[in-house]
């Protein structure tokens, strides 16, 4: 990578990093481009020339978690698909008998939680990821991305995703702890339900 590109890079992290950052010390909703621009020593103009909006910045990484999620179910075949997601979201949590501390994780959940315009946009994200993963599947299996059986197995595997998000939101919303023992609990049964 040039230099210009790792300076691109340097900025887009920056304007990352002090956005969370500003979130987490406010709310979303009283968080402005303008600060954001501020925080990360730039002005408005270049902050809109890397995110579009606000809510561009929280879902910056939204492209990692699926091409996470292809390469896995990539490596294995149809058979061992939940078994193989189903260890990548455990591994996520870690091995520790600790409460969720990750204050990224649950800045996130509760702007989801209190902002209608972050949650349409990850319901927008989970639909996204299905057809991502319909246009996999129809081309590993050969079939036409309109098949139902495709269509089925794909929010399918997307599941477990967007439930695992909706249970957190409501754990936190309840101002209930999130021990991370308990999680991968709950996740566990829950791959043993859509299993059988």
């Amino acid at each position: 990578m040039g230099k210009r590109e790792d300076n691109k890079q340097r900025i887009k992290q920056s304007i990352v990093t002090n956005a969370w950052q500003l979130f987490s010390e406010s709310s979303f909703n009283d968080v402005k481009v303008a600060d954001i621009a501020k925080a990360a020593n730039i002005s408005v103009k270049t902050l809109f020339t890397y995110f579009n909006s606000k809510e561009d910045i929280i879902f910056d990484d939204q492209e990692e978690l699926i091409n996470i999620i292809i390469a896995k179910l990539d490596d294995v075949n149809q058979s061992q698909y939940f078994t193989v997601l189903e260890k990548h979201i455990i591994e996520e949590f870690g091995e520790d008998d600790a409460d969720l501390r990750d204050d990224d994780t649950k800045s996130l959940i509760r702007m989801i939680s209190n902002n209608p315009t972050i949650s349409g946009r990850l319901n927008q994200m989970w639909l996204e990821y299905e057809y991502v993963i319909r246009q996999y599947l129809a081309e590993k299996q050969q079939l036409s991305v309109n098949d139902a059986q495709i269509t089925v197995m794909s929010a399918q595997l997307i599941l477990p995703y967007r439930l695992l998000v909706e249970h957190l939101i409501m754990l936190l919303t309840d101002g209930h702890k999130i021990n991370l023992v308990d999680l991968r609990k709950w996740m566990h049964e829950l791959f043993i339900t859509l299993t059988k």
